[in-house]
């Protein structure tokens, strides 16, 4: 029995596999603010979906910062998570192996595994703005992860302060709005033309909750014509895995692990 959980600041998602072939046992609960009652309720829930089998690894993908170690580095959705031992914590309390990261990392990673581009850049539109780069079905070599939500955009406002769910929320921007839209859409692009210049591409897959409710590609892909200094035009798409995209790229890594 193999475990796959994405924390998210608000959910978290779990997922089972006996086989690494698929994922079994989908489903969903609330994020516990605290480190101590969130880790015992992913305890539960493993305890809960693995039926008492023998668990011979987790996998792990959080919001936040993850070092070369492994550990949670920081979370700024969830702040008392930060610099908790999540990894040896799971680790001693189901005697297995543990494997902690970054969740848009392995959403990226779950989407290129059923792309054949090997050049994939991911942005995930949710409460902030996370990414990564794919290249050759693994996660782009880096030092602190990969960041494209702080790029800053305009002065004293980054990617994620114009487009991601926390500050449209504390702004009161409602994206119902068509003007408000639009303006997303603008900012959107100009963010997604700066990375596509930084990682250069061949495909560019959108995901996150903002994306499956807002998105509009025949809106965005104008403006980022618009934008891109070059004639070359750049690939989009939408995400194919939904909000299972971070569990399915923890199954392709234990599998080519």
């Amino acid at each position: 029995m193999y475990i796959f959980l994405d924390i998210g600041g608000s959910y978290t998602k779990i997922a089972s596999s006996s086989d690494l072939k698929d994922l079994k046992s989908f489903s969903y609960f609330k994020t516990q603010k605290n480190y101590i009652q969130g880790k015992k309720k992913i305890e539960e829930e493993i305890l809960n979906i693995s039926a008492n089998k023998n668990i011979k690894a987790i996998v792990i993908a959080i919001a936040g910062m993850v070092d070369n170690k492994k550990n949670i580095v920081d979370c700024p959705n969830l702040k008392n998570w930060s610099k908790k031992p999540l990894v040896k914590d799971l680790e001693k309390k189901f005697d297995c192996s543990a494997y902690l990261f970054n969740d848009a990392d392995l959403a990226a990673l779950g989407e290129a595994s059923y792309e054949k581009s090997n050049n994939i850049a991911y942005l995930s539109l949710g409460t902030g703005v996370g990414g990564s780069r794919i290249v050759n079905k693994k996660i782009d070599i880096n030092n602190f992860g990969f960041e494209p939500g702080h790029q800053i955009i305009e002065k004293n406002k980054s990617f994620e302060n114009l487009v991601g769910n926390k500050n449209l929320k504390k702004n009161n921007i409602n994206l119902e709005a068509k003007k408000n839209l639009q303006k997303w859409h603008e900012n959107l692009a100009i963010g997604l033309v700066n990375t596509s210049l930084l990682w250069s591409p061949d495909l560019i897959i959108l995901g996150g909750g903002l994306s499956y409710r807002y998105l509009s590609l025949k809106l965005l892909k104008p403006l980022v014509s618009k934008h891109f200094p070059f004639s070359k035009t750049l690939k989009i798409k939408k995400s194919k895995l939904s909000n299972k995209s971070a569990l399915y790229g923890a199954l392709y890594y234990l599998k080519n692990k």
